[in-house]
């Protein structure tokens, strides 16, 4: 019997390149990945943008719209996204907020 050869990536359409094109715009704008975008929309694991930027793959038109349509009707993005790091050095540390708290009653 003979044997299956893997997919080879062939040349992506316009079309297609324009619905890529599309999702990456909005996961940079959201501050997040296209694959959490696919994710988050269709429920497609992570392996498959990397199909489709590949080639390798692609979306039926049907997916390409339920992607769309769930981009459409996603909350307007954050102002600027925040870290985890970022949020923490922001929060002030016990040591400080005590002790300025304490020179603020002595003063008085």
């Amino acid at each position: 019997m003979p044997r299956k050869s893997p997919r080879t990536a062939t040349k992506i359409p316009s079309d297609m390149k324009l619905f890529l094109n599309e999702v990456k715009a909005f996961s940079k704008m959201h501050g997040r990945i296209p694959q959490t975008i696919l994710n988050y929309s269709i429920g497609a694991n992570y392996a498959v943008w990397d199909k489709w930027i590949s080639g390798v793959g692609s979306p039926t038109y049907m997916t390409a719209e339920k992607v769309r349509v769930w981009m459409a009707n996603a909350p307007p993005p954050v102002s600027k996204p925040v870290t985890l790091r970022q949020a923490s050095a922001k929060t002030p540390s016990k040591r400080k907020s005590s002790a300025s708290s304490t020179s603020t009653v002595a003063a008085q």
